[in-house]
Order: C-alpha cells, then structure tokens, then sequence
C-alpha cells in the first residue's frame, strides 16, 4: 500500500480501510492488490470450491482502469492537483 501512498485508515473485527491521496493512487493500489491476489498460490482445497471457480477476467475492465488513470495525469497537469475541491 505505501509504495502506491495509500495507508490503512480504520479497522473493524477483521476488516480494514483503506485511504489514498489521490483518486489515482486509490486506482493504482486497488489494481495492485487485484494482481496480488489473481497471483497468489491459493491451496488446491480452497480452489476447488464451486464459488472459487475461475471467471473471465475483462480486458476491457483493465483498459478501463488505464483510461482513468490517463484521465487523472491529465487533469493533474492541467490544474497542478487532483481531487481537491475549489
């Protein structure tokens, strides 16, 4: 999570949060973890669970991701900062 400036902002029993500075560092980090996770060497066991069954991955949702991101350098340096109000 640093290395895309995010930090972990809350917790609650199990679960955590998850803040960003920026809209496109939120995109980057959670594009990461995705990665991480499709990466990870999950045991066999759990794999064969009906619900853990692999699914299509969109290229689509992956270019879409990118387009953001380009859409956000953008605006970055048209204005000098992204998502701060006027």
């Amino acid at each position: 999570m640093r290395q895309h400036s995010c930090y972990e902002s809350a917790t609650e029993g199990d679960s955590f949060l998850v803040s960003a500075h920026t809209p496109a560092d939120a995109l980057r980090c959670a594009l990461a973890v995705q990665k991480a996770l499709l990466e990870a060497p999950w045991p066999h066991p759990l794999l064969a669970q009906p619900l853990c069954q692999p699914r299509c991955a969109s290229l689509s949702l992956t270019r879409k991701a990118a387009l953001i991101l380009e859409a956000i350098a953008g605006a970055s340096r048209q204005t000098g900062s992204v998502g701060t109000s006027a």
